[in-house]
């Protein structure tokens, strides 16, 4: 065992905790996503054997950074506890829970919590976490395998290079497992691309593991190899190109929110600029103005398993506007039931366009052979066209996609554009049908649904913090924010305005909070529809 690599990797970067949850451990509970369960007799082991479903979650040692930033000499003595209790458990020849994937994520948390484990503890302690750290390297050494996608690669392929660090294996094995690790990196990130699921958060603890294998390696007296150190750049460079005006991430695709602090933190650890500059990637473009900022999906979702949290969120946009949220989507709900997910990824909860309350991309039928709740996307758009040009009075994107061809032959094209002072934010929505093949599909789904044109929504979801109200007239809504501004949207064009309820899904406090939306309906006429809106910052309420 390498203790002086232990200690100094105190704290070194990777996943972060919650000092929250550490208070509930220290007070008899633990919390998964909303539940909370009553620890029998403060013993945690005892809970993940009455509780299967928890097991992965208790035996990959997260609680551990929580109880870390808990801080409290009772965390800390809990902390301690609890790991030797699981040393104990599993001395010998018992290898229960000892997959690669759980060894990787269990070792990266002892890691960097090595000064709490060791300080004032006698040797046989000592040497019993010694044989622990050589039975972790073992396991990653023996795995040669790329297994998962994205996150679960990266996840394994750091946790070897801890492994190896922590356990005080020689150079050549250390070497071994910084290749391994940039041979996964050139995998799984691909450029401005970025990752395959398109998920800022996944992109964003990716990052954070990189940033840990990297500090472990430097510990070792070790330079992490090029690809390495080149994806953290270009994961570092596409997260800041995916910060709002305010510091807050995007939320696409299954990413939820991130603590502002902890993924600045993360971002700077590659340098504050970094040598990769960019304004649009990953399928985002973003327009930033003063204090005013609009990140759009531009791209089609992923297919295959890296669409199995994705969103059916072509050309949906998110809007900041100082330090608060304006225009939002749901958010993942990835604590919510399967139901509720499921809504989730629908477009309709996205600030988007759709089309006879259908969406964009289609899930596919659920699958016996695959688990509950897993479901990819069976149909997502074959073309997304993206021109992103300064524009006469700011910056403007233009986007289309096919997404709706199929069912309804339609096309749509948004066009968005922020003044240079950021105090507007308007668009264009244009649907329509091309002549030839499309226009055929169009008429035929109008006549199969006996209607007189295909129904056509705009929404806009609003953050739950801001207050909504229609004006008169009923072509103008007033949206307040908790900063003080008012903002107006009004549209030009055929189409109803109204007020509807929504839902935003905090991840960080996992409460659904009721909010609201504006929608726009129209109905397709002669196999179009067109409607322009704006936000504009109002110098006070109206």
């Amino acid at each position: 065992m390498n203790r002086s690599a232990l200690i100094s990797m105190d704290r070194l970067g990777g996943p972060t905790g919650s000092a929250e949850r550490g208070s509930l451990l220290v007070n008899g509970e633990f919390r998964l996503a909303d539940k909370i369960y009553p620890l029998p007799d403060m013993n945690i082991w005892r809970l993940a054997d009455k509780h299967t479903h928890l097991q992965d979650e208790i035996h990959g040692f997260a609680w551990l950074d929580d109880l870390r930033d808990e801080g409290g000499k009772p965390a800390v003595s809990l902390a301690r506890r609890w790991l030797f209790e699981w040393v104990d458990r599993h001395s010998g020849n018992r290898k229960e829970h000892f997959s690669p994937q759980m060894a990787g994520r269990r070792i990266i948390r002892w890691l960097r919590n090595g000064r709490i484990i060791l300080t004032m503890q006698d040797q046989s302690r000592q040497d019993a976490f010694g044989q622990a750290l050589g039975a972790h390297a073992d396991v990653l050494r023996r795995h040669r395998r790329s297994i998962g996608t994205g996150l679960a690669r990266i996840e394994l392929a750091t946790g070897r290079v801890c492994a190896e660090v922590a356990n005080g294996s020689g150079r050549d094995e250390l070497t071994r497992a910084a290749v391994a690790l940039a041979k996964e990196c050139r995998s799984v990130l691909s450029g401005t691309d970025g990752i395959a699921s398109r998920n800022p958060e996944e992109l964003f603890h990716i990052l954070q593991y990189l940033n840990c294998a990297a500090a472990a390696l430097h510990a070792a007296e070790l330079v992490p190899e090029s690809d390495h150190r080149n994806s953290m750049d270009i994961a570092g460079a596409i997260l800041r190109s995916l910060k709002h005006s305010n510091g807050t991430m995007a939320r696409f695709h299954g990413g939820g929110d991130i603590p502002t602090a902890i993924s600045d933190r993360a971002v700077s650890e590659v340098g504050q600029a970094g040598p990769i500059k960019i304004r649009s990637a990953m399928g985002y473009a973003r327009m930033l103005s003063g204090q005013t900022s609009a990140i759009i999906d531009v791209a089609a979702p992923p297919s295959h398993a890296a669409s199995r949290n994705s969103h059916a969120s072509t050309l949906a946009f998110e809007a900041v506007s100082g330090s608060c949220r304006l225009v939002v989507n749901r958010g993942s709900g990835q604590w919510l039931g399967l139901e509720d997910r499921l809504a989730a990824r629908a477009t309709d909860a996205h600030s988007a366009v759709e089309v006879n309350r259908d969406s964009s991309s289609l899930l596919e039928t659920p699958k016996i052979w695959k688990p509950t709740g897993v479901r990819e996307f069976a149909k997502v758009p074959g073309e997304v066209r993206i021109s992103q040009l300064p524009g006469r009075d700011g910056l403007t994107v233009i986007a289309s996609h096919n997404g709706y061809v199929p069912q309804f032959g339609l096309t749509h094209m948004r066009r968005l554009d922020m003044s240079r002072n950021g105090g507007r934010l308007w668009g264009e929505d244009t649907i329509w049908a091309k002549p030839g093949t499309d226009r055929q599909i169009h008429r035929r789904s109008i006549e199969e649904g006996h209607g007189n044109g295909a129904e056509v929504a705009s929404r806009f979801h609003l953050h739950p913090d801001s207050t909504v109200r229609m004006l008169s007239g009923k072509r103008r809504v007033e949206v307040l924010l908790p900063n003080g501004e008012a903002w107006v949207f009004r549209f030009e064009g055929i189409a109803r305005l109204e007020i509807e309820a929504s839902t935003y899904l905090d991840e960080l406090a996992f409460e659904a909070r009721s909010s609201s939306q504006i929608v726009l309906r129209s109905t397709t006429r002669n196999g179009a529809a067109q409607f322009r809106w704006e936000f504009r910052r109002s110098p006070k309420a109206t």
